[in-house]
């Protein structure tokens, strides 16, 4: 069939009209990214809708650690949620009990301290000095009524020759509870030390010096502050990090750049940290102790399972996560 030309023209109008009515799929404006919502760009004066911080220019997600629970800030006046205690880094840990003294009740739960040096024993409920000699007998307890035995007095609770010297051997304590050189006073008796110079909680030996692992305070050899390596994270854009090991006996501290939360459950351990500032953690984050409170062996410690994420949320396929 012929067209005439009065259609052919309707017909080219018409083709028209339906090209210029479809869209050009290659000219369509992209959706806008809010100001302050997630991913997006920060607001005026760097901020952004709650949940939200302003890292890099961009608004993401805080980091989740809840004022006064364990292992996170503790609370403005300086206190924690119930069990746990403000420790001197300002952050909620668990507490632990006072070992009690002479006298003092004891339990599962309270153990007993020391009194001049001499490991107390919790016994019916109370903590009371180890029965190592007969009552009423030199440098023993004293019988009941603070008596003791022959020409023996009862001195500070211990039975002792009133003929000694005062500061000598087996002879009472001077003033102060102060003893001859190379003895010390316990139970207010001058007795050679149970303690040997050097070692831990015992005096410390000439110079100050103790056994390896061991560092001087106030007289006495305490555990060393641990330094060293632990958990180190090699890939730049890492800024958080959960890790899940099976390992009984151990605990994880965590670096002043990190704040880490940890969580036991049977002989599984999992600990999660992120980055205070939006840098690379390059230092070491966090520090794996033995039950001896010194870094344990990692060489032969696999982890379960290991997800770090960048500072967008995005999760870091080689975070470059080790344990030493």
């Amino acid at each position: 069939m012929r067209l005439t030309p009065l259609f052919h023209l309707l017909a080219v109008v018409a083709l028209s009209v339906l090209v210029a009515g479809c869209p050009d799929e290659t000219t369509t404006t992209p959706p806008t990214c809010p100001a302050g919502e997630e991913n997006c760009a920060c607001d005026t004066g760097d901020t952004c809708r709650d949940g939200l911080t302003c890292t890099g220019g961009f608004c993401v997600p805080e980091a989740v650690c809840n004022e006064g629970s364990d292992g996170c800030p503790c609370y403005s006046n300086g206190t924690c949620d119930t069990g746990l205690t403000c420790n001197a880094s300002t952050v909620c840990e668990p507490e632990t009990a006072t070992p009690g003294g002479l006298g003092d009740p004891c339990d599962a739960s309270t153990p007993c301290g020391t009194d001049n040096g001499t490991q107390l024993e919790c016994t019916d409920g109370t903590c009371q000095l180890p029965v190592t000699c007969t009552p009423g007998t030199l440098n023993c307890p004293c019988n009941a009524g603070d008596t003791c035995d022959g020409n023996l007095v009862c001195t500070g609770g211990t039975c002792t020759d009133p003929a000694c010297t005062t500061g000598t051997l087996n002879c009472p304590c001077g003033a102060g509870d102060t003893c001859d050189t190379g003895l010390t006073c316990e139970n207010s008796v001058c007795v050679t030390p149970t303690c040997t110079a050097g070692t831990l909680n015992c005096p410390c030996d000439t110079g100050d010096v103790c056994d390896t692992g061991l560092t001087c305070e106030s007289g006495t050899c305490v555990t060393a502050t641990v330094t060293g390596d632990g958990v180190k994270v090699s890939a730049a854009d890492v800024r958080a990090c959960t890790v899940v090991l099976d390992l009984a006996d151990v605990t994880v501290t965590f670096a002043d750049a990190v704040i880490g939360r940890s969580k036991r459950m049977g002989t599984r351990l999992a600990f999660s940290f992120a980055a205070k500032a939006d840098a690379s953690l390059a230092d070491v984050v966090a520090t794996i102790l033995g039950s001896d409170g010194q870094p344990a062996d990692m060489s032969a410690v696999t982890p379960t399972k290991i997800e770090c994420f960048d500072r967008l949320g995005a999760a870091v396929a080689t975070p470059g996560l080790t344990l030493q």
